[in-house]
């Protein structure tokens, strides 16, 4: 500290600081047991892929939200190998990692604050799921498919009217809306 206000005490990167401390400690986290093996490989490709070539070289003590935001904003735009954008998914991906990795810079008085709690992130998506017509579900029987086929089916009462005693339908778990009906159909042999 330095006539009240903090001061960086070393010119570690951000490059430096993944690779010789965060990354060790998450491996070390993982072998504690109280982080998942996936949770591991996910930061390293995240921090190698997209963070550390963008933002490697700058100051660890010298990174700024503006800087975070443009980083994301390049991810969107131009962020895969071929020059596309990726997906706000993977970049909200992305940002969890540095977050993450800044968050611990901080608890170990490296850092003032956090400066990815101000950032502009992207929200995840999630693709609009649409059921497949009849004849996208016989063309997919009869390629796949040969002999029986035993499969369920749910639905949800509260927006369709169902009727359970044609449809086999019980219900499941805890709520009276949800149904499920169990069909067996027989295949032609080919």
């Amino acid at each position: 500290m330095a006539g009240g206000g903090w001061t960086p005490e070393t010119k570690l990167t951000v490059q430096d600081f993944v690779e010789t401390q965060w990354l060790p400690s998450i491996s070390a986290a993982v072998k504690g047991g109280s982080l998942k093996p996936t949770n591991e490989a996910s930061c390293k490709h995240l921090m190698a892929r997209h963070a550390v070539p963008q933002i490697g070289a700058v100051q660890l003590a010298g990174l700024a939200t503006v800087m975070l935001n443009d980083l994301y904003d390049q991810l969107l735009t131009s962020g895969r190998m071929n020059g596309k954008g990726l997906s706000p998914t993977t970049v909200h991906m992305v940002h969890v990692a540095i977050h993450r990795m800044l968050k611990d810079a901080g608890t170990w008085g490296l850092l003032p604050r956090n400066f990815a709690d101000h950032v502009t992130r992207p929200r995840p998506t999630s693709p609009e799921m649409s059921p497949w017509t009849p004849d996208q579900t016989r063309q997919f029987i009869s390629g796949t498919c040969t002999g029986t086929i035993h499969f369920t089916v749910s639905y949800n009462t509260s927006t369709q009217t169902t009727n359970r005693s044609a449809m086999n339908l019980y219900p499941i778990g805890r709520t009276p809306q949800a149904l499920v009906g169990r069909f067996t159909i027989k295949l032609p042999s080919r």
